[in-house]
């Protein structure tokens, strides 16, 4: 972490660890899921020990549902429910990137065309990357 907060900069790990202990940080750990299942434990020890030594340190860590996380006492354990029509639609609008692309796709999100595909599009990140590179692909007619 602290090679990858440093970068070209000349910030020293105690300085680094310092702010770790009066909670300067929030850590995102995204994708959890995504970690070679047999690295899994080994990155779950690293996370454990990191709350335990920086307690000020609010700790995110994000992934598919897995049992080793009921057994985080540290940690709460937040389920995303799936979008609905209205609110994948709304997502849609929200969202922020080119307009003409966005509009063709919300000519194709009907209530129908979500029902077909709504495992896909019940998810935000997977509706707004269908949104976004929806070129008339046939699996998704």
């Amino acid at each position: 972490m602290h090679s990858q907060y440093k970068g070209s900069s000349n910030v020293q790990f105690s300085d680094f660890q310092r702010s770790l202990a009066q909670g300067y940080f929030a850590l995102v750990l995204d994708g959890f899921d995504e970690i070679e299942p047999s690295s899994r434990s080994n990155i779950e020890k690293q996370i454990l020990d990191i709350s335990r030594q920086y307690e000020k340190v609010p700790i995110i860590v994000s992934g598919r549902p897995d049992e080793r996380f009921n057994a985080w006492d540290e940690f709460y354990i937040y389920n995303v429910c799936p979008m609905s029509y209205d609110s994948t639609k709304q997502l849609i609008i929200n969202s922020d990137y080119d307009s003409d692309v966005k509009k063709q796709f919300l000519k194709k999100l009907t209530p129908d065309f979500f029902s077909k595909h709504e495992s896909f599009l019940s998810i935000p990140l997977l509706a707004i990357m269908l949104g976004i590179v929806d070129k008339g692909y046939p699996q998704f007619d």
